[in-house]
């Protein structure tokens, strides 16, 4: 249990029901042990998202991606095929596809348009499906979709 909240319901539960809580290495587990283990399960927690948010923004700080695929990029490769952390290379056939969507919005054309567009002269979208329009405008406060995504 890594919830207090959860945990403490869970205990209330079992004492309702009169049932025991065991587990394999320890055998009964009382209430105390639960709240310890609950405790220390959580705080475990919170150091391990603090770690790794650590780790990104050591990431992004030296210039490098923290994570995702915007459509346009894959993750570069060594000379043997294996990746290169937090480094992405561009693919053009996909980046002609940006810079196509790019350039028509800024001509004034809409998503809608764009997707109709893109859709008409059999271009695959990034699920390899049809082209719509939250796929190029997307949602602005998430930065999602391809003119809104940094």
């Amino acid at each position: 249990m890594r919830d207090a909240e959860h945990s403490a319901k869970l205990e209330k539960f079992l004492t309702y029901y009169e049932v025991e809580f065991r587990t394999i290495q320890e055998g009964k587990v009382t209430a105390m042990q639960l709240a310890f283990k609950t405790m220390m399960s959580a705080e475990m927690r919170r150091t391990v998202a603090l770690q790794v948010h650590r780790g990104l923004t050591g990431l992004v700080e030296s210039g490098k991606n923290a994570g995702g695929l915007s459509f346009g990029y894959e993750i570069a490769r060594d000379e043997r095929g294996d990746r290169i952390t937090g480094e992405l290379c561009v693919v053009d056939g996909r980046a002609e596809i940006v810079r196509r969507i790019m350039t028509e919005f800024a001509d004034g054309n809409t998503a809608r348009k764009i997707a109709y567009d893109l859709n008409r002269d059999s271009i695959p979208s990034p699920s390899g499906g049809a082209w719509r329009q939250n796929t190029i405008l997307g949602n602005s406060q998430r930065g999602t979709g391809i003119l809104n995504n940094e």
